[in-house]
Order: C-alpha cells, then structure tokens, then sequence
C-alpha cells in the first residue's frame, strides 16, 4: 500500500492499481481535477521535490514509492502562481542559452554542455508546465491563440530547433550550435514572455 496525504490527511492507496509513478500523478491529478483543485508541493518518499523533480520520478516502478505527501490549491489562484513561476523559468532559461551560445563560441566544451543539457532540461520542465496550466483550464493546447498566435505553433517550432541543434551537436558543428541557440531558440523563448502572462486569470 501507499500512503498519500493531501492537505494534512491521510489514505493509503492499493499499488497494483498502477505501474508507474506517472500512472499514479496521472490518477491523482484527474481526481483532484474534479474537485477544482490542484497540486502545488508535493513530496516523495518524504522528499521535497522543488522545481519540477517529481517529473524526474515518472518513470520510475509505483513499488519504489511508499509516501506521497501533497498541499492542494484552488485552480483559479494556482493557475495564476503557476505562469508567474513559470516566467521566473523562463528568465533563468534564456540565461541559460545565452551562456551556452557564449561558451560553444570560445570552445570550451566542458562548460557548453553543462548548460546546453540545463537549457534542454529547462525546456522539458517548460512544456510539463504548460501542459499542465491547460489542463488546469481545461482547454485543449492547440485550440489557445494569445496575442494572434497559436501556441501549439511556438511548440512546434522549439521542437524543430531542438531537432536542428541535435544535428548540429552530432556534426561537432559548434559554431553552428551557437549560433541556432541564439538567434533561433531565444527568439522563441522570449515569446512566451509576451503571451504568457495573457493566461493569468482564466481560471
């Protein structure tokens, strides 16, 4: 059995109902969905899980979890929190590439990887994220239009940078990763500066 505690009180959940952490998270943000509520901390085998951890844990067997502590909020309110927090990442993200495209330029390769693998690690964190302001909403992502653009074409264009700059990196194309950092990627990821915050008080 697991044991989860939302907002101070406690169950416990039969395991076999799931295989993997996700299927669990899944379950469980669907059941708070109905109640218009959602998850804002949550712990794992009594561990903090800060700046989107928990997503690090979804593949992992639902056996190796045995407590999940969790402190719920009302949709409207965490809607709004969740884009200011995703902002805040999206600040960070852009240093981050731009620290990249300096160090790729200069050939130090040691330092360019480490933040090249935090700019594609703070990407995935991003698209979670938005996936699940949406779901908050419950509106389907590529229905939402902000500002005259749709948001599923951003996506789909840090995706094929994405995808271009695996290509490069494979070719040692150094110059090239830098230069699709900077004037592809960061171009992109200063959008959502724009249109994000129209998602505040939708919920």
């Amino acid at each position: 059995m697991l044991s989860l505690t939302i907002d101070g009180t406690t169950s416990t959940v039969p395991k076999e109902n799931f295989q993997t952490f996700k299927d669990f998270f899944d379950a469980l943000s669907e059941e708070l969905k109905k109640e218009n509520r959602v998850i804002v901390s949550i712990s794992l085998n009594n561990k903090e899980m800060k700046n989107g951890q928990q997503f690090d844990y979804f593949e992992k067997d639902i056996s190796d979890i045995n407590n999940v502590k969790i402190n719920t909020s009302e949709k409207g309110e965490l809607v709004d929190n969740h884009v200011e927090g995703i902002l805040e990442h999206v600040e960070k993200l852009q240093g981050n590439i731009e620290k990249a495209a300096e160090l790729f330029r200069i050939g130090d390769e040691i330092e360019s990887h480490k933040y090249f693998a935090a700019v594609i690690e703070g990407i995935r964190w991003f698209n979670y994220s938005l996936e699940l302001i949406f779901s908050f909403l419950q509106i389907e992502i590529k229905e939402v239009k902000l500002k005259d653009i749709l948001i599923i074409d951003i996506i789909e264009d840090v995706s094929e940078v994405i995808d271009a700059l695996d290509n490069s990196q494979q070719n040692q194309d150094w110059i090239m990763v830098a230069d699709q950092l900077e004037y592809e990627l960061l171009p992109l990821i200063e959008k959502w500066k724009e249109i994000l915050p129209q998602l505040k008080n939708k919920g």
